[in-house]
Protein backbone atom coordinates (compact mmCIF):
# COMPACT_ATOMS: atom_id res chain seq x y z
CA UNK A 1 0.00 0.00 0.00
CA UNK A 2 1.20 3.58 -1.08
CA UNK A 3 -0.19 6.74 0.77
CA UNK A 4 0.35 10.55 -0.15
CA UNK A 5 2.00 10.90 3.37
CA UNK A 6 5.16 8.89 3.15
CA UNK A 7 5.17 10.88 -0.37
CA UNK A 8 5.28 14.38 0.68
CA UNK A 9 8.55 15.50 -1.10
CA UNK A 10 6.86 14.35 -4.47
CA UNK A 11 5.84 17.85 -6.19
CA UNK A 12 1.53 18.12 -7.03
CA UNK A 13 1.11 14.68 -5.08
CA UNK A 14 -2.07 14.11 -6.24
CA UNK A 15 -1.97 15.24 -9.74
CA UNK A 16 1.13 12.43 -9.92
CA UNK A 17 -0.99 9.79 -8.17
CA UNK A 18 -4.28 10.70 -9.94
CA UNK A 19 -2.39 10.35 -13.54
CA UNK A 20 -0.30 6.97 -12.24
CA UNK A 21 -4.35 5.77 -11.62
CA UNK A 22 -5.20 7.06 -15.32
CA UNK A 23 -2.49 5.24 -17.03
CA UNK A 24 -2.99 1.64 -15.10
CA UNK A 25 -0.25 1.72 -12.94
CA UNK A 26 -1.79 2.52 -9.78
CA UNK A 27 -5.53 2.00 -7.80
CA UNK A 28 -7.05 4.35 -5.97
CA UNK A 29 -8.15 3.07 -2.49
CA UNK A 30 -8.96 5.48 -0.11
CA UNK A 31 -8.42 9.45 0.13
CA UNK A 32 -4.80 9.19 0.40
CA UNK A 33 -3.86 5.67 -0.36
CA UNK A 34 -3.07 3.25 -3.32
CA UNK A 35 -1.91 0.37 -4.51
CA UNK A 36 0.19 -0.80 -7.55
CA UNK A 37 -2.61 -2.21 -9.81
CA UNK A 38 -1.28 -5.08 -11.16
CA UNK A 39 -0.45 -6.65 -7.26
CA UNK A 40 -4.11 -5.03 -6.51
CA UNK A 41 -5.59 -6.99 -9.07
CA UNK A 42 -3.65 -10.36 -8.17
CA UNK A 43 -5.45 -10.51 -4.69
CA UNK A 44 -8.13 -12.14 -3.38
CA UNK A 45 -11.07 -10.40 -2.28
CA UNK A 46 -9.97 -11.20 1.21
CA UNK A 47 -7.08 -9.46 0.77
CA UNK A 48 -7.90 -6.67 -1.11
CA UNK A 49 -10.27 -5.58 1.30
CA UNK A 50 -7.00 -5.88 3.97
CA UNK A 51 -4.88 -3.46 1.63
CA UNK A 52 -8.18 -0.91 1.93
CA UNK A 53 -8.49 -1.26 5.57
CA UNK A 54 -4.77 -0.25 5.87
CA UNK A 55 -4.92 2.84 3.82
CA UNK A 56 -8.07 3.69 5.38
CA UNK A 57 -6.79 3.24 9.29
CA UNK A 58 -4.09 5.91 7.35
CA UNK A 59 -6.43 8.13 6.24
CA UNK A 60 -8.37 8.04 9.65
CA UNK A 61 -5.71 7.59 12.80
CA UNK A 62 -8.32 8.08 15.29
CA UNK A 63 -10.80 5.71 14.18
CA UNK A 64 -11.20 1.91 15.39
CA UNK A 65 -11.75 -0.69 12.60
CA UNK A 66 -14.33 -2.84 14.02
CA UNK A 67 -16.88 -5.81 13.06
CA UNK A 68 -16.56 -8.06 9.93
CA UNK A 69 -13.12 -5.48 8.74
CA UNK A 70 -11.40 -6.36 12.27
CA UNK A 71 -12.38 -10.51 12.23
CA UNK A 72 -10.93 -10.18 8.56
CA UNK A 73 -7.56 -8.14 9.80
CA UNK A 74 -7.24 -10.37 12.48
CA UNK A 75 -7.38 -13.41 10.03
CA UNK A 76 -10.63 -14.50 10.74
CA UNK A 77 -13.39 -16.68 8.63
CA UNK A 78 -16.33 -14.80 7.74
CA UNK A 79 -18.83 -15.24 5.41
CA UNK A 80 -19.08 -12.78 3.19
CA UNK A 81 -17.13 -14.26 -0.15
CA UNK A 82 -16.31 -10.51 -1.62
CA UNK A 83 -16.53 -7.97 1.21
CA UNK A 84 -16.95 -3.71 0.55
CA UNK A 85 -17.81 -1.99 3.23
CA UNK A 86 -14.91 -1.52 5.67
CA UNK A 87 -16.21 -0.86 9.09
CA UNK A 88 -15.22 2.06 11.58
CA UNK A 89 -15.91 3.38 14.68
CA UNK A 90 -14.61 6.98 15.66
CA UNK A 91 -16.03 8.82 18.80
CA UNK A 92 -18.07 12.68 17.19
CA UNK A 93 -17.83 11.09 13.94
CA UNK A 94 -20.20 13.21 11.07
CA UNK A 95 -21.72 11.77 8.12
CA UNK A 96 -19.05 13.72 5.78
CA UNK A 97 -16.13 10.80 6.94
CA UNK A 98 -17.47 8.34 4.51
CA UNK A 99 -18.05 10.45 1.44
CA UNK A 100 -14.34 11.74 1.64
CA UNK A 101 -13.19 8.02 1.26
CA UNK A 102 -13.67 6.53 -2.27
CA UNK A 103 -13.51 2.74 -0.21
CA UNK A 104 -17.31 2.28 1.21
CA UNK A 105 -17.60 3.27 4.97
CA UNK A 106 -19.96 1.82 7.15
CA UNK A 107 -20.05 3.90 10.72
CA UNK A 108 -20.34 1.80 13.46
CA UNK A 109 -21.93 3.81 16.61
CA UNK A 110 -21.57 1.71 19.61
CA UNK A 111 -18.79 2.82 21.57
CA UNK A 112 -15.76 1.11 21.85
CA UNK A 113 -13.73 1.75 24.53
CA UNK A 114 -9.76 2.06 24.66
CA UNK A 115 -9.30 -1.23 26.56
CA UNK A 116 -11.06 -2.92 23.78
CA UNK A 117 -8.83 -1.75 21.38
CA UNK A 118 -5.35 -3.52 20.36
CA UNK A 119 -2.76 -2.10 17.93
CA UNK A 120 -2.14 -4.75 15.36
CA UNK A 121 0.41 -4.56 11.76
CA UNK A 122 0.13 -0.37 12.59
CA UNK A 123 -3.60 -0.71 12.71
CA UNK A 124 -6.02 0.33 15.94
CA UNK A 125 -8.75 -2.29 16.01
CA UNK A 126 -10.78 -4.15 18.21
CA UNK A 127 -9.85 -7.45 20.41
CA UNK A 128 -10.49 -10.47 19.42
CA UNK A 129 -13.98 -10.74 21.61
CA UNK A 130 -14.89 -7.31 21.04
CA UNK A 131 -14.45 -7.88 17.48
CA UNK A 132 -16.51 -11.58 17.82
CA UNK A 133 -19.50 -9.74 19.38
CA UNK A 134 -19.54 -7.01 16.78
CA UNK A 135 -20.04 -9.21 14.41
CA UNK A 136 -22.56 -10.97 15.94
CA UNK A 137 -24.30 -7.53 16.27
CA UNK A 138 -23.76 -6.19 13.17
CA UNK A 139 -23.46 -9.56 10.94
CA UNK A 140 -25.84 -11.80 12.61
CA UNK A 141 -25.74 -15.19 14.55
CA UNK A 142 -24.65 -17.34 11.09
CA UNK A 143 -21.45 -15.14 11.27
CA UNK A 144 -20.86 -14.81 14.42
CA UNK A 145 -20.61 -18.49 14.71
CA UNK A 146 -18.51 -18.81 11.77
CA UNK A 147 -15.66 -16.17 13.27
CA UNK A 148 -15.93 -18.16 16.19
CA UNK A 149 -15.06 -21.48 15.72
CA UNK A 150 -12.17 -20.32 13.33
CA UNK A 151 -11.33 -17.79 16.81
CA UNK A 152 -11.40 -21.12 18.75
CA UNK A 153 -9.46 -22.93 16.00
CA UNK A 154 -6.88 -20.61 15.88
CA UNK A 155 -6.18 -20.27 19.84
CA UNK A 156 -6.96 -16.33 19.36
CA UNK A 157 -9.59 -17.03 22.52
CA UNK A 158 -11.64 -20.15 24.85
CA UNK A 159 -15.22 -20.41 25.68
CA UNK A 160 -14.49 -19.37 28.97
CA UNK A 161 -12.98 -15.86 27.80
CA UNK A 162 -16.01 -15.51 25.12
CA UNK A 163 -18.76 -16.61 27.53
CA UNK A 164 -17.26 -13.68 30.47
CA UNK A 165 -16.80 -10.95 27.56
CA UNK A 166 -20.67 -11.87 26.40
CA UNK A 167 -21.94 -11.74 30.03
CA UNK A 168 -19.68 -8.72 30.22
CA UNK A 169 -21.55 -6.56 27.63
CA UNK A 170 -24.10 -4.40 28.01
CA UNK A 171 -25.72 -4.74 24.74
CA UNK A 172 -25.81 -8.52 24.71
CA UNK A 173 -29.61 -8.21 24.49
CA UNK A 174 -28.91 -7.42 21.22
CA UNK A 175 -27.45 -11.11 19.95
CA UNK A 176 -29.59 -13.36 18.37
CA UNK A 177 -29.73 -16.74 19.86
CA UNK A 178 -27.60 -15.74 22.91
CA UNK A 179 -25.16 -17.97 24.68
CA UNK A 180 -26.11 -20.77 22.79
CA UNK A 181 -23.65 -19.64 19.58
CA UNK A 182 -20.86 -19.84 22.64
CA UNK A 183 -21.50 -23.07 24.10
CA UNK A 184 -22.07 -24.99 20.44
CA UNK A 185 -19.01 -23.44 18.50
CA UNK A 186 -16.01 -25.85 18.14
CA UNK A 187 -12.17 -25.52 16.86
CA UNK A 188 -13.45 -28.53 15.07
CA UNK A 189 -14.09 -27.11 11.87
CA UNK A 190 -12.12 -27.47 9.39
CA UNK A 191 -13.46 -24.82 6.85
CA UNK A 192 -15.79 -21.87 7.07
CA UNK A 193 -18.55 -24.05 4.90
CA UNK A 194 -19.13 -26.28 7.48
CA UNK A 195 -19.01 -24.07 10.61
CA UNK A 196 -22.61 -22.19 8.61
CA UNK A 197 -23.71 -25.37 8.17
CA UNK A 198 -23.54 -26.25 11.74
CA UNK A 199 -24.88 -22.50 12.55
CA UNK A 200 -27.85 -23.08 10.37
CA UNK A 201 -28.50 -26.25 12.03
CA UNK A 202 -27.98 -24.89 15.66
CA UNK A 203 -29.93 -21.30 14.85
CA UNK A 204 -33.35 -23.93 12.97
CA UNK A 205 -33.37 -26.07 16.30
CA UNK A 206 -35.38 -29.00 14.25
CA UNK A 207 -32.13 -31.08 14.35
CA UNK A 208 -28.76 -31.59 16.19
CA UNK A 209 -24.73 -31.66 15.62
CA UNK A 210 -23.41 -34.42 18.15
CA UNK A 211 -19.58 -34.41 16.56
CA UNK A 212 -17.86 -32.57 13.77
CA UNK A 213 -14.50 -33.99 12.63
CA UNK A 214 -13.19 -31.67 10.11
CA UNK A 215 -15.61 -31.10 7.22
CA UNK A 216 -18.10 -34.10 8.38
CA UNK A 217 -20.77 -33.17 10.78
CA UNK A 218 -22.80 -35.90 12.90
CA UNK A 219 -26.64 -35.16 13.44
CA UNK A 220 -28.50 -37.08 15.65
CA UNK A 221 -31.16 -37.66 13.77
CA UNK A 222 -29.93 -38.82 10.38
CA UNK A 223 -28.24 -42.09 10.33
CA UNK A 224 -25.39 -41.42 7.52
CA UNK A 225 -22.77 -38.69 8.60
CA UNK A 226 -23.04 -35.25 6.61
CA UNK A 227 -19.61 -34.66 4.21
CA UNK A 228 -19.57 -30.48 3.44
CA UNK A 229 -17.88 -30.83 -0.08
CA UNK A 230 -15.73 -27.43 0.36
CA UNK A 231 -13.94 -25.90 -2.13
CA UNK A 232 -10.41 -24.58 -1.40
CA UNK A 233 -10.33 -21.87 1.67
CA UNK A 234 -10.38 -17.99 0.24
CA UNK A 235 -8.50 -17.49 3.80
CA UNK A 236 -6.39 -20.39 3.53
CA UNK A 237 -3.10 -18.97 4.43
CA UNK A 238 -4.86 -18.11 7.86
CA UNK A 239 -5.25 -22.11 8.83
CA UNK A 240 -2.79 -24.13 10.37
CA UNK A 241 -1.77 -26.42 7.45
CA UNK A 242 1.33 -28.42 6.51
CA UNK A 243 2.14 -29.33 2.81
CA UNK A 244 0.78 -32.78 3.83
CA UNK A 245 -1.98 -31.45 5.00
CA UNK A 246 -3.04 -29.83 1.44
CA UNK A 247 -2.25 -33.21 -0.41
CA UNK A 248 -4.73 -35.01 2.11
CA UNK A 249 -7.24 -32.05 1.32
CA UNK A 250 -6.94 -32.05 -2.42
CA UNK A 251 -8.03 -35.84 -2.04
CA UNK A 252 -10.56 -35.32 0.07
CA UNK A 253 -13.09 -37.49 -0.68
CA UNK A 254 -16.60 -38.21 1.25
CA UNK A 255 -16.43 -41.05 3.97
CA UNK A 256 -19.05 -44.16 2.67
CA UNK A 257 -22.41 -43.70 3.01
CA UNK A 258 -21.74 -40.19 4.10
CA UNK A 259 -24.68 -37.41 2.81
CA UNK A 260 -22.61 -35.05 0.51
CA UNK A 261 -23.97 -31.31 1.01
CA UNK A 262 -22.43 -28.68 -1.88
CA UNK A 263 -21.54 -24.62 -0.93
CA UNK A 264 -23.77 -23.38 -2.98
CA UNK A 265 -26.75 -25.53 -1.04
CA UNK A 266 -25.49 -24.14 2.20
CA UNK A 267 -25.17 -20.68 0.86
CA UNK A 268 -28.64 -20.50 -0.18
CA UNK A 269 -30.02 -21.96 2.89
CA UNK A 270 -31.25 -25.21 1.97
CA UNK A 271 -28.95 -27.39 3.45
CA UNK A 272 -31.21 -28.16 6.53
CA UNK A 273 -34.59 -28.71 4.77
CA UNK A 274 -32.18 -31.30 2.63
CA UNK A 275 -31.09 -32.86 5.54
CA UNK A 276 -34.62 -32.59 7.17
CA UNK A 277 -35.47 -34.82 4.57
CA UNK A 278 -33.03 -37.59 5.60
CA UNK A 279 -33.92 -37.79 9.07
CA UNK A 280 -33.73 -41.59 10.29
Amino acid sequence: MIHIRDHRHVADIPSTFLAACVQGELVKLSRGGYARRRHFDSLSCWDRHRVCIAATAVDFPSAVVVGGSAALWHGLWTIDPAPADIELYRPGTRARMASRALTPIRLVHTPVHEREVIHRAGVRVTSIARTLLDVWRIHGPEAAFVSICHALRKGAIDHDGLRASFEECPWKGQLAAGIRIIEAATCEHEHPISALLHAQILLDGRLSVSAVRGTVLDVDQIRDPIFVKAPECPISHEIERSGAFDEEWDSCAPPGGALVIEPACIHARTAVTRLLAHQS
